[in-house]
């Protein structure tokens, strides 16, 4: 009989684990004792041998079913400890299970898949002639809600980048239209990829120099009205040294209002330092104000809190990895001085801007560089903002693509809603 070895905090497991290898011994990786025992998980080991043949259901003490709610997908989990997870699971399963939405199931379909089995000590069981492999971490699933991936810097490889990005979670993509042509070309990029890229149609404060024609405002109509379009912009005001007068920019960012209130369609709104006139033209509208996103949020603290306040969404970028740039920003979100609900976030890179450092970490090519920043730097963001808000990283993925989602009307691709329970 082959010997059996178990550790205080957990079931006996087999031979095969880790915990016995080449008749060694192994520590708990809790610090338990290990001791020798008697084989007693005959049940499960047969549970085992029955779902790799197909047949179920199957019932043990060990071993419970669980299903995931939204998807047909059953595993069977040990349920003893924090830690000690997956015996038996379908695809997608892990996913749904790392955020805690599973429920117990009666019984065990007849297409299990034998998965990796994690213990105490974090090894594997199973048939020595052919191991399953390991589950896979769970892969966030984001939206980048503004990747200019029409840009110069980006559009030579773009899809090399939506593939990276993807490969890190990052599975949809908003691109903002900063002019009338690119607008129009926002609009076919989200027609060439439907699912993956979501277009705008604007024009930005940068390209504001004269008034808008009688013209360019009838085109802009006509690409905002389109079903592609998700929102009307990036439309604002920037008083920043080398943008046009605020007396070009105005007449644009008033029409780009007038027109989304009209389509009842989101304002994509891009605001520095110029918080008073775009409050103005805000409040202006009520009530007939579409929703509204602050992209790229880099104002004062005071401004945030009004932005919420007033039910706006405010995006995020790396700008927060800018310890020095945005220290009082970091420091109002840290403390707390600014209450930001979370029902109100959206993350975005606004690549290839708002680069940092390692922003490029997952790129083949110059990976150490902060420019051109990618949409597979948006994890990162995520990261930090989940630290400075003092929540899970789980929690802010589930809330910003939850908040995009309602925001643009983007449906889930069937992945996103595995991974969410959506």
């Amino acid at each position: 009989m082959r010997a059996w070895w178990h550790c205080d905090c957990y079931e006996p497991f087999d031979a095969e684990c880790v915990a016995w290898q080449r008749g060694q011994r192994r520590s708990c990786r809790k610090g338990s004792a290990v001791s020798r025992g008697t084989p007693s998980h005959d049940r499960t080991t047969e549970a085992v041998a029955k779902l790799k043949g197909g047949i179920g259901p199957v019932k043990s003490k060990e071993v419970q079913p669980y299903k995931c709610k939204k998807e047909s997908t059953t595993l069977l989990h040990t349920g003893v400890h924090e830690g000690a997870i997956t015996i038996l699971q379908w695809s997608h399963f892990a996913r749904c299970c790392s955020l805690g939405i599973s429920t117990r199931s009666s019984s065990i379909g007849a297409r299990g898949r034998t998965m990796a089995q994690k213990g105490c000590n974090g090894g594997e069981h199973g048939s020595s002639k052919a191991k399953p492999p390991p589950a896979p971490a769970p892969v966030p699933v984001l939206i980048d809600c503004d990747a200019n991936l029409l840009h110069p810097d980006l559009v030579a490889d773009l899809d090399q980048l939506i593939a990276r990005a993807q490969a890190v979670g990052v599975t949809q993509f908003v691109t903002p239209g900063s002019t009338l042509d690119e607008s129009a070309a926002a609009l076919e990029l989200a027609m060439t990829k439907r699912g993956i890229c979501f277009g705008t149609a604007g024009v930005h404060p940068f390209h504001c120099h004269a008034g808008p024609s009688a013209a360019e405002l009838k085109r802009l109509a006509e690409l905002c009205g389109r079903p592609e379009c998700i929102a009307v912009g990036e439309c604002g005001l920037d008083n920043a040294d080398g943008f046009p007068s605020a007396e070009h920019q105005l007449p644009w960012f008033a029409a780009q209002l007038d027109l989304a209130c009209e389509l009842q369609k989101p304002v994509f709104l891009h605001e520095r330092l110029a918080f008073d006139a775009v409050k103005a033209e805000l409040m202006a509208r009520q009530p007939k104000l579409p929703p509204v996103l602050v992209h790229c949020f880099t104002g004062a603290p005071a401004d945030l809190e009004w932005y919420l306040d007033f039910g706006c969404y405010v995006g995020f970028t790396g700008f927060l990895l800018n310890t020095k740039r945005a220290a009082t920003l970091r420091a109002a979100l840290q403390t707390g001085d600014v209450v930001v609900p979370l029902d109100r976030v959206v993350i975005e890179t606004d690549a290839p801007y708002m680069g940092f450092k390692r922003c490029r970490s997952a790129e083949s090519e110059n990976p150490k560089k902060t420019s051109p920043n990618v949409p597979s730097a948006l994890p990162r963001v995520l990261a930090e903002l989940a630290e400075l808000l003092g929540v899970s990283t789980d929690e802010l993925t589930i809330a910003t693509t939850a908040n995009a989602r309602r925001l643009f009307k983007i449906d889930p691709l069937p992945l996103d809603a595995a991974a969410l329970g959506q």
